[in-house]
């Protein structure tokens, strides 16, 4: 087995493995395909010069506590059926998380189609997607006569203002994609788009704005982005003015069950499904400490364990300056494995309730301490690859 990078002339190699693991292609096309293929570290596994297992990673940045720092979107993991379970994975995720750190790409984030297999990769669950589905006849929102609302589409000049309220929103709401231009073109591809709805407030700004498309007798939400509640309380109100049109409305990445849930009027029937569906990781634990200035009211330290990359196996001391360490004070030590240690960072999951379930060892006083240092944010995440 040779672990070497994918040449651009072999990216119909990498078609053939996703075509056959996958069986459904993606929506943006060939096109969008080729686009990310062209920008993504794309690592292969070879055996007599053939392609039996690869892993893709694209060049990303996200939102982290009101600081914009790179990620890596692993995509397209896939082995031919004959080669499972022979290592390859473990030693391309290996390789890919490697050149993540090269790059400077502080953390991972990864769709999952098995959990657990994952998580011997060091990731762990940061996001959840909810979607929820409301019947048009008991939305009954009313619009309040503040602002306005302008119909609006990928193609107009005025998706612009579209543009710059998510990037208001991302930068607000931790854990989001930081969009360019290339992935607004990306969600355009796979139809997202088509429609939008923009609202503007009583001063004329941008606060927010719908998209949608119809699903015979359905209204589908794909992305309710809201900066304030009067912005959020008018989209909806848009929403129930097609009660005409449609039965039933199903929405995703509107924000959580309880804003919508304090925003509607009338929940009746409102039915709101969970899915598990975001995992991330991070990367190099020195680095994006460092990078993201994590400081406690006291000294405390970290001991990472069987971490698949031996970089981050070790104790690291967090104080003015994050630095690795030979040895800690057990009474002032927290220890923890890699995935464990990005859900508590990412504020996922509280210290004391990683502690609870076993995830973390701590005395009470570094848990009291972890706990004021971490804000309470919890993850959003609205998009795909």
């Amino acid at each position: 087995m040779e672990i070497r990078k994918i040449a651009e002339e072999e990216i119909h190699q990498i078609k053939k493995l996703r075509d056959y693991a996958f069986r459904t292609p993606g929506r943006g096309g060939e096109e969008d395909f080729l686009f990310w293929m062209e920008k993504a570290t794309r690592l292969g596994a070879f055996l007599n010069e053939k392609l039996s297992a690869q892993v893709m990673t694209y060049p990303l940045e996200i939102s982290f506590l009101g600081q914009k720092i790179k990620m890596g979107g692993v995509a397209y993991v896939a082995t031919f059926p004959e080669n499972r379970r022979g290592g390859f994975i473990r030693a391309l995720m290996r390789a890919s998380l490697n050149e993540m750190r090269d790059k400077g790409q502080l953390v991972s984030y990864l769709h999952p189609f098995d959990i657990p297999f994952y998580q011997k990769f060091g990731f762990d669950l940061v996001a959840n997607e909810v979607s929820a589905t409301l019947v048009l006849k008991n939305l009954m929102q009313r619009s309040s006569g503040q602002g306005s609302i302008v119909r609006t589409s990928a193609n107009q000049s005025l998706f612009s203002e579209v543009k710059a309220v998510y990037e208001t929103y991302a930068n607000q709401h931790h854990g989001m994609l930081i969009r360019d231009d290339a992935w607004w073109t990306r969600l355009m591809r796979r139809g997202y788009t088509q429609e939008a709805a923009l609202f503007f407030g009583p001063k004329g700004e941008a606060r927010g704005y719908l998209l949608y498309t119809f699903d015979k007798t359905e209204m589908v939400i794909h992305e309710l982005v809201a900066l304030d509640s009067t912005a959020e309380s008018e989209l909806w109100a848009f929403v129930s003015s097609h009660d005409s049109m449609f039965e039933t409305v199903r929405a995703t990445h509107f924000g959580t069950p309880d804003e919508i849930a304090s925003t509607l009027p009338n929940i009746t029937g409102l039915s709101i499904e969970t899915e598990f569906n975001w995992m991330a990781r991070i990367v190099d634990v020195e680095a994006f400490l460092n990078a993201i200035s994590f400081q406690t009211a006291e000294k405390v330290y970290v001991e990472i364990k069987n971490d698949v990359v031996d970089f981050n196996n070790g104790i690291f001391e967090l104080g003015e300056k994050v630095r690795r360490v030979q040895s800690a004070p057990n009474d002032l030590l927290l220890q923890t494995d890699i995935g464990s240690f990005s859900q508590m960072m990412f504020g996922f999951k509280r210290p004391k309730e990683l502690s609870y379930y076993g995830k973390v060892s701590a005395s009470e006083t570094v848990l009291t301490i972890f706990e004021a240092a971490i804000p309470h944010d919890k993850p959003r995440f609205y998009d795909g690859f």
